[in-house]
């Protein structure tokens, strides 16, 4: 278990070696309509990846609609994260 009822972590494919930073990931999550920086939890940004909670059960509507948008420019695979 662990995460609460609705929350969702994603996994984003890109993280440092493509200079993006929590402050980038939050600027385009909070670009989607109906969501705000309340429906985002802890970001880590690793080398390669970076991982995002997103709460409120608006996981899949982030997903879907970062699937449409670009980070710092760039195209990046979104994935739910493994368990």
């Amino acid at each position: 278990e662990g995460a609460a009822q609705g929350d969702d972590e994603l996994d984003l494919g890109g993280g440092k070696t493509k200079k993006i930073r929590p402050g980038d990931i939050v600027g385009a999550i909070c670009e989607i309509e109906g969501v705000c920086g309340d429906d985002i939890g802890v970001i880590q940004v690793q080398d390669h990846q970076s991982y995002v909670d997103i709460l409120h059960g608006k996981g899949l509507q982030v997903l879907h609609a970062l699937r449409q948008k670009t980070i710092k420019g760039k195209k990046l695979k979104v994935e739910r994260a493994k368990e």
